[in-house]
């Protein structure tokens, strides 16, 4: 069959290769096309903003197509409404299009709890599409549709896999609340097997799925099964205070904190549970197994380690760049030696204070740029070129410098180090 997948990343990724292995023809459309093409390879790509998808630019993408599948999905974009259009108006635009082309199937990946009076703005926005898509043709009768509502979904790239396993690389796991919020967590591999049994089995496919695992679990014990997953052995929970949780669900509102904001934390509060348990084709195996089938490396260690120390390290660097470029304005000895050291390199006068104001508001420029992540990789790469060239001037004009007790030359080695580490853990 000539499959649709709309959206290359977590899911859709895992579905593209699934339908390729099964011999269908894939077609993967999203934003990056040449990132899809490097990622599946054999699949047909389509670059297109799902933001920008209008009916006319659909219908281009759906000649042929006997199944239609939406992957694409957002969290914590709702200040720029980025959100609505990703999961409303994009769908919408969409489903409109393959019902009047009368493509035989359509797929809607939705999320439990979604409803157009939700509690979140994730909620809304995907219920709103899946309204639409349920109204488009009640009885199924021009197209087969099936809106897919999955719990959390567990797995090896997926942002919430991510966030659990980080918490569980360390010795102190971080407890969300009292550890009780419970959801209903499905591998992304189970997940993917009831979306093949859909499109395999077409005419008993049912219009609404609830993909869950088979029982629920609490924050704690999806917690510790990732650590068991890792490899990892005892481990001691520290509580999280509700009031920090509200505190970086806010910061992840606003900076780029990765699955952590006040979307994410009030469905984590709210028991994301399946309501009747519905699932399709083979039921989805007990979250421990499924996660046996695909055994976690050193690698996977490091990644969920990592994962947690990633922002703390940007912040750090970034602190420290803004604060070595404010000293020199906001204190006076600081100002003060730092013309000496000009003058002993030969910078005076105007030349001296362009240098001296110049090189703090460079400095306060990139730290503030690594504390909001914008185009931290870039950012970092400037940061070591310009400790490099400052080293090699204090070098070469205060060369005693290379043997002074506090060994402020050697430091930029580490930092330097830091920074590279910085570049390699930030998209």
């Amino acid at each position: 069959m000539n499959i649709l997948i709309v959206g290359g990343g977590f899911i859709g990724g895992r579905l593209a290769h699934a339908f390729l292995a099964a011999g269908h023809q894939v077609t993967v459309a999203g934003r990056n096309g040449e990132k899809i093409r490097r990622a599946i390879p054999g699949v047909h790509v389509v670059t297109l903003d799902f933001t920008k998808g209008d009916g006319i630019a659909w219908r281009g993408c759906l000649q042929g197509m006997e199944v239609v599948i939406n992957t694409v999905g957002v969290i914590g974009d709702q200040a720029s409404n980025r959100m609505m259009a990703v999961h409303t108006t994009g769908p919408m635009a969409l489903f409109q299009a393959c019902y009047e082309m009368k493509i035989p199937q359509v797929i809607q990946i939705s999320a439990l709890g979604a409803d157009p009076a939700g509690a979140t703005c994730y909620y809304r926005t995907k219920g709103k599409a899946d309204a639409f898509l349920a109204e488009l043709d009640p009885q199924g009768k021009i197209m087969r549709w099936s809106v897919v509502r999955p719990s959390l979904v567990v797995g090896r790239g997926g942002g919430s896999h991510g966030l659990f396993a980080g918490m569980a690389s360390f010795p102190l796991m971080p407890r969300l609340g009292k550890g009780e919020w419970r959801v209903q967590p499905v591998h992304v591999n189970d997940l993917t097997a009831m979306i093949v049994d859909l499109v395999d089995h077409r005419e008993s496919a049912p219009a609404w799925l609830e993909a869950v695992g088979p029982s629920p679990m609490t924050t704690d014990e999806l917690t510790l099964a990732l650590r068991r997953w890792l490899g990892l052995s005892g481990g001691i929970f520290i509580p999280v205070p509700i009031f920090m949780l509200r505190l970086s669900g806010w910061l992840g509102d606003r900076l780029p904190l990765g699955p952590m904001n006040s979307e994410s934390l009030v469905m984590l509060m709210g028991d994301n549970l399946a309501t009747a348990g519905h699932t399709h084709g083979t039921p989805p195996k007990p979250l421990p197994v499924a996660l046996g089938l695909e055994p976690a490396t050193q690698g996977d260690v490091w990644e969920a380690r990592f994962s947690l120390l990633r922002l703390p390290l940007r912040w750090a660097l970034g602190l420290f760049w803004m604060v070595s470029g404010l000293l020199p304005l906001l204190v006076t000895e600081t100002n003060r030696m730092g013309y000496e050291l000009l003058a002993r390199m030969g910078a005076t006068g105007w030349w001296a204070d362009f240098l001296l104001y110049g090189a703090s508001m460079l400095d306060i420029l990139l730290g503030g740029l690594l504390l909001l992540g914008v185009r931290a990789r870039l950012v970092g790469g400037i940061q070591i070129g310009v400790t490099m060239i400052f080293s090699l001037l204090i070098l070469w004009f205060l060369p005693e410098f290379l043997l002074h007790p506090f060994a402020p030359l050697t430091k930029n080695i580490p930092l330097m180090a830091a920074l590279a580490m910085m570049m390699v853990l930030e998209k």
